[in-house]
Formats: C-alpha cells, sequence, structure tokens
C-alpha cells in the first residue's frame, strides 16, 4: 500500500467514525428529556468533534437547509426521518441496534416534511381563528375566553364541545 492509499483508507474510517457518532447524537437528542433544537445539536456535535459544518454537512440525516435548523430534534426527525423515527417510537431497538441499522440503510434527510399539508391546513386554521376573534373583538361581541376556547388545544376542543 502507497501513501495515497492509507489516506484514503484513513479519511474513509474517520468519515465511518463521523456518521456513526452523528447518528448516536442524534437518537441520544432524541431521547433527552428537554427539547433540544437542531441547531444547538448541530453546534454541540461540531465543537465536541473538532469539525467544521462542512464536513458536517457532508453526513447522512443531518438539516440540508435554514427551516430545519429551527426544529426541536424531535420534529426533526419526525418530519424529515419518519423511518428513524418509527423505530425510535416502537422501542424495540437499542441504541447499537438502531446505529447499526442506520449504518446499513441509505436513510437520509428528506426536503419536505412528511406531514407538510397537515401543518399547513392546522397554520390556515390558527390563522382563520384569530381572524375571526379579532373581528368579534372590534364587533365587541366575545372576550379573550371565547379566543381560548377555540384554540386547538383547548380542552373544549380537544373534546369536541365548542
Amino acid at each position: 500500500m502507497n501513501v495515497n492509499e492509507l489516506t484514503s483508507l484513513l479519511a474513509e474510517t474517520h468519515d465511518e467514525l463521523l456518521q456513526e457518532s452523528w447518528d448516536r447524537y442524534l437518537i441520544k437528542m432524541w431521547r433527552a428529556p428537554f427539547y433540544a433544537y437542531m441547531k444547538r445539536t448541530m453546534y454541540i456535535f461540531v465543537k465536541d468533534n473538532n469539525i467544521t459544518y462542512e464536513k458536517l454537512n457532508a453526513l447522512k440525516r443531518t438539516p440540508r437547509n435554514v427551516k430545519q435548523h429551527r426544529n426541536t430534534v424531535a420534529r426533526f426527525i419526525a418530519a424529515y426521518l419518519p423511518k428513524l423515527s418509527d423505530k425510535l417510537w416502537e422501542g424495540k431497538m437499542s441504541e447499537d441496534e438502531l446505529v447499526a441499522w442506520l449504518g446499513k440503510s441509505k436513510l437520509d434527510t428528506m426536503l419536505m416534511m412528511v406531514d407538510d399539508d397537515k401543518v399547513k391546513k392546522e397554520t390556515r386554521e390558527k390563522y382563520r381563528i384569530k381572524i375571526k376573534y379579532q373581528q368579534n373583538m372590534a364587533e365587541g361581541k366575545v372576550d379573550r375566553r371565547w379566543y381560548d376556547g377555540h384554540q386547538r388545544n383547548s380542552w373544549s376542543t380537544v373534546k369536541g364541545k365548542a
């Protein structure tokens, strides 16, 4: 083996170890008892591994655009890595088994959210409720309780009692 082949082999091995390390970190942050955002998660990983963002972005299963950086780790995985999300929620595999499965798979970050239509629909609904509330407030018909009762996280909305 000459020096070029050896250097190439070492670089390839380093990339594989870095990918495995990223996968483990992503799983660890998904399981964390707090909500970590992808931007912060990436920052810590880059700092701890002494690599550049360019090197991180070359890995699989990393955010591909700024919109993805603003998500929590759990939301990022659910929206852009749904197969991994399913495996994590099943809870049947250990961390080592998940990392081995990811190493064999070609799973990578999707550019569009899996549930994009649902998110857009919910956003439109929240906007419609806000506008209706503002109109009714201007006419003096309702108070804050009406608005609270029509929010999607309101107990009466959840139970179907409007």
